[in-house]
């Protein structure tokens, strides 16, 4: 009886002990590495070159096991590979930007830029100057927002876009101001009719002989303004 007794405090204490050890590695680990927020970089560009990377040959065949042969020679290995697997694009645009003016972010002279790159591999973002926005991927930075700029007759800049979006968390339509004079922005066969049309009831434009004329943007100084309070508080 002491023996059966035994033998089922022993069984007991070997199943708690298996629990134990089970309880501890089934449970997540402590210190789990937490997701880090973007890096980010805003800054006045100048373009300086453009290369493309593109997909290994087999992978416009359909081969897509063939696709760990993509960009072979290219070191960038970041989240813009998974976009182009089974997209159209012929790989990833490379721009490098001189940084002309910093405004927020980590600041660096030269920004190397990856982007997705159209069918063709035709070249983007090659305004001789340019707001951009870039978030710090895994092996480089990634092109997040890009608008052209121009300047009125006193030499201040201004985004050179119909259609504005945000930089920075900063809300580029709320900040909408009449330009010094009207700037020509396109033909107006070049642009949408919905988006002219809404333009033109905003009163952002302005239509001379079917040419489209800024009259409203976004000055970089105001961005600066907003971006040095925000940095502030």
């Amino acid at each position: 009886m002491k023996q059966q007794t035994l033998q089922i405090v022993l069984l007991g204490l070997f199943i708690t002990a298996l629990s134990v050890v089970a309880y501890y590695f089934a449970k997540p680990p402590r210190y789990v590495e937490k997701h880090q927020p973007n890096i980010r970089a805003v800054f006045i560009a100048k373009h300086m070159s453009t290369n493309f990377y593109q997909k290994h040959e087999a992978s416009f065949n359909g081969q897509e096991e063939n696709f760990d042969k993509v960009l072979p020679l290219f070191k960038y290995k970041g989240s813009l590979i998974k976009r182009i697997e089974h997209s159209n694009s012929c790989g990833i645009q490379e721009s490098r930007f001189f940084s002309k003016k910093h405004l927020e972010g980590l600041e660096q002279n030269i920004y190397s830029v990856y982007s997705v790159s159209g069918e063709w591999c035709e070249p983007y973002y090659q305004s001789q100057i340019a707001l951009i926005e870039a978030l710090k991927d895994k092996d480089g930075w990634i092109l997040h927002r890009y608008y052209p700029l121009a300047r009125d007759s006193m030499g201040e800049l201004f985004i050179a876009e119909l259609i504005v979006g945000e930089v920075a968390g900063v809300n580029l339509e709320e900040l909408k101001n009449y330009l010094l004079e009207p700037y020509y922005f396109a033909e107006e066969s070049y642009i949408g009719k919905y988006r002219l049309n809404e333009s033109l009831q905003k009163g952002d434009t302005i239509k001379v002989n079917e040419k489209v004329f800024l009259k409203k943007s976004v000055y970089i100084k105001d961005i600066e303004s907003v971006l040095s309070t925000q940095q502030k508080n």
